[in-house]
């Protein structure tokens, strides 16, 4: 009795594991079909691919020949109790919070209820009423149709495959890293380099004072030449300064322009002269012809 009652432990524990697994797959897979926006076929593929694969796994330990047969055994609630059972609710994860007499019978139901059995009894008289010939008719239309859509899936996944593997043996002609670098650049402006703006020169210190003092000199000597200025000694060496300062600007800015003209007479000679060996060279190339 006590080896019977352990087998049943660890092939319920077992398969309690199993079926633990599978409702959390059932559980991502139902997350994946609500929340993924970039849900694709294959990865729907998986998920089926996982849960066959764990209720092969679930029917094989139900089969296996140290499993005892669990059709034999009968779960019956000893007490019917309408007040909360937090050990229930934990078991079945709150969708069972107490065995009253209103959820006790939906549980233990081995049968549909009866509406359901009425109706379900109904299609199979309907179904039992259509002769064999029509009903064989009706499933070679089904067959036939449904071979048709068959061929057709088949044909657009060959063309499907056939696509993939030629734009994957394609060259590539973009480089990503490129075109991300690209897209900053004009978007957010990185890795450009600042065009530098040229400031022009400001004069220094020195050069503003000097021009104050020379404007200053220059005011005093037209005070001087009107008159304006008094005669005594000191102020006679400061009108002796001011004229020798004066006569120097002026000494200065004639001395500039009589440069400048020198320049303007040997260029204007020196175009002369370039004038005067053209046509020398002219006369010489017709008199030789």
């Amino acid at each position: 009795m006590q080896r019977e009652e352990k087998q049943l432990e660890a092939a319920l524990d077992s398969l309690l594991q199993r079926i633990g697994d599978l409702k959390m797959s059932i559980q991502s897979l139902i997350m994946k079909l609500e929340c993924d926006s970039r849900l694709n076929w294959p990865s729907v593929l998986d998920s089926y691919a996982v849960i066959s694969g764990q209720m092969n796994t679930l029917l094989k330990v139900m089969k296996n020949d140290k499993t005892p047969p669990l059709r034999n055994l009968i779960c019956l609630p000893l007490m019917l109790n309408p007040d909360i059972d937090e050990e229930l609710r934990q078991m079945t994860e709150d969708r069972i919070k107490s065995l009253s007499h209103e959820v006790t019978p939906d549980l233990l139901r081995t049968k549909p209820d009866p509406d359901v059995e009425q109706r379900t009894n109904q299609f199979e008289q309907r179904a039992m009423q259509v002769a064999p010939e029509p009903a064989q008719k009706q499933i070679n239309a089904l067959n036939k149709v449904v071979g048709h859509v068959l061929d057709q899936i088949q044909h657009s996944r060959d063309d499907w495959e056939t696509e993939a593997n030629v734009r994957a043996a394609a060259s590539q002609t973009s480089n990503a890293n490129d075109t991300h670098a690209l897209i900053a650049a004009v978007g957010l402006g990185k890795n450009l380099k600042p065009i530098p703006i040229s400031v022009p020169p400001q004069p220094g210190i020195l050069i503003v004072f000097l021009q104050i003092i020379t404007k200053f000199i220059i005011s005093i000597v037209y005070q001087v030449q009107a008159g304006n200025f008094p005669s005594n000694k000191r102020n006679c060496k400061v009108q002796s300064l001011l004229y020798c300062w004066y006569h120097y600007q002026t000494a200065a800015a004639a001395a500039k322009s009589k440069k400048n003209s020198i320049n303007f007479a040997s260029q204007s000679s020196r175009k002369a002269r370039r004038a005067a060996d053209g046509a020398g060279a002219r006369t010489t190339v017709s008199v030789s012809a």
